[in-house]
């Protein structure tokens, strides 16, 4: 796959995983997406990983799974201030 297709099925298969897991979703013509910023980025660097060949794709379900417990309140995910991702309770 090329740069610019890799970069577009990325950006669908995140996209799914907000719509599909409830981070985005209206209610009432509004739009709720509280944590969904954080997942974004945090996908978008896992699938970078991945694609780079340093990650494989067995390792993203670690961090779909992270996502979910976030979602759910479970734990807690950021950036710490030197760019490292942050994934603990």
């Amino acid at each position: 796959m090329d740069k610019i297709s890799t970069k577009e099925h990325n950006r669908k298969v995140i996209m799914t995983f907000l719509k599909e897991s409830g981070a985005i979703h209206t209610t009432n013509s509004v739009c709720h997406a509280q944590k969904a910023f954080v997942i974004n980025t945090v996908l978008q660097w896992v699938l970078r990983k991945v694609d780079s060949g340093e990650y494989d794709a067995n390792d993203v379900t670690f961090y779909i799974q992270s996502m979910n417990d976030f979602l759910d309140d479970n734990l807690n995910v950021y950036w710490s201030e030197d760019g490292s991702l942050v994934i603990g309770t």
